[in-house]
């Protein structure tokens, strides 16, 4: 008995990785400028948004070792 649970948890886990592939559904997509001005509606910020382009974030962040490769 004790062998045939051992043998089914072991299955349960090989297959438990298969049911999250299985979904049909398509997720939403995450937009940025949609969050961002629902953030700047809510009050979120005290001063005014900027954009930032990559080389300022990367010196102002100090991002340079983080590994991403100016990837932003």
């Amino acid at each position: 008995m004790r062998r045939f649970a051992g043998i089914a948890a072991v299955l349960f886990l090989l297959l438990l990785p298969l049911a999250a592939c299985g979904g049909a559904e398509e997720k939403a997509g995450f937009d940025p400028e949609i969050t961002l001005q629902a953030l700047a509606d809510a009050g979120a910020f005290s001063e005014e948004l900027e954009e930032l382009d990559g080389d300022t974030a990367f010196t102002l962040y100090g991002l340079g070792n983080s590994g991403l490769g100016g990837r932003i």
